[in-house]
């Protein structure tokens, strides 16, 4: 019973420090162009996917046990968003254009 406390403890962490993320998907979204639209939950929830598996496969030690998991989520998640976002927006703007061509 304990463990699925702290798995729960761990989850609503993550969910809450991926935030950010969903802020930066939304933003994204409100300033790029009709063309380019990806729902910033679904986004946020692949750089949160990311940043666990970033964490994984670095095997980030966290000194402060389980409330040390939002700081590094926050910041992996930002990264993984603001690496993201530049290379779908030259995919879709490539394809967009390649579709306006033919």
């Amino acid at each position: 019973m304990e463990v699925l406390i702290l798995v729960g403890i761990y989850l609503v962490i993550a969910g809450t420090a991926s935030l950010p993320a969903v802020l930066v998907w939304s933003l994204s979204s409100l300033w790029l162009p009709e063309w380019f639209s990806l729902p910033p939950i679904r986004m946020a929830l692949v750089c949160l996917a990311l940043s666990v598996s970033t964490a994984l496969v670095f095997s980030l030690e966290l000194p402060g046990g389980v409330l040390s998991v939002g700081p590094s989520i926050v910041v992996l998640s930002l990264g993984w968003s603001l690496v993201l976002i530049p290379i779908l927006v030259l995919i879709r703007y490539y394809r967009h254009a390649k579709a306006k061509n033919s």
